[in-house]
């Protein structure tokens, strides 16, 4: 790697945090599709071909602005001896309340992504890798052969969420609980796969399948949803 490069790898993601806090100003004010790489660079005050050179396109400042929601979920210690559902809800409320802080702007961003088919595949991926690191923060096992479909289920998890917060209050109830019934059907699913996968292997019946208990990690809910939810937060 030349010096060169490793002078410019700073100063290309001072370059992209600018454009990305301009991202949000402007998402903030107007349309989102409206805003292109020329008003953001005018909002951080770049020149486009300083910004342009430097290989940092629309979606890259997109891609910043994703990692702050990861870096804000991740930022969450799930209370310990917890269960592991209610430590993936904690985890993943953590991304959420990050949106909360900046409504205007991820309300402007997500309906202007909704309403462009196109986005949903990058849309996927994004959510996707999120969801693999969310479970990862609630130290919930990620490898195996079920680990695709684990973070499947925790990627459409995170999609009815979205839409739900989009039409929520302050008190984000209605994100809460699309996410406390998403995991909730997502553990009881996979108890019923469990129990056919016994009766299929001469294990046991399909009415005495073993449900997970509160240790069980194998999928994206985990354990039965308690009075509320861990810090104060009821579902």
């Amino acid at each position: 790697m030349s010096a060169d490069t490793d002078t410019a790898r700073p100063e290309r993601q001072a370059m992209t945090e600018a454009l990305a806090d301009a991202a949000l100003e402007l998402a903030a004010g107007g349309l989102w599709e409206e805003v292109g790489l020329a008003a953001l660079c005018q909002g951080a005050g770049l020149a486009i071909a300083d910004v342009a050179l430097a290989g940092i396109s629309r979606e890259r400042v997109r891609e910043a602005l994703e990692r702050r929601l990861d870096r804000a979920m991740l930022a969450v210690v799930p209370e310990a001896g917890a269960r592991a559902k209610d430590r993936l809800f904690d985890v993943l409320m953590g991304r959420f309340d990050a949106m909360e802080e900046r409504r205007e702007a991820w309300t402007s961003i997500l309906i202007a992504e909704g309403r462009d088919g196109s986005t949903l595949p990058m849309r996927t991926v994004r959510l996707a890798r999120t969801a693999g690191w969310a479970l990862d923060a609630a130290g919930i096992v990620t490898g195996g052969a079920g680990a695709t479909v684990r973070r499947a289920g925790l990627t459409r998890i995170l999609l009815a969420a979205q839409e739900a917060w989009l039409a929520d209050g302050p008190d984000l109830a209605r994100t809460m609980r699309a996410l406390d019934q998403g995991l909730q059907q997502s553990r009881d699913a996979a108890a019923q796969l469990k129990g056919v996968w016994s009766f299929l292997t001469g294990q046991g019946s399909l009415a005495g399948g073993r449900k997970p208990d509160a240790g069980d990690g194998a999928d994206a809910g985990t354990s039965q949803t308690g009075a509320g939810a861990p810090g104060g937060r009821a579902p």
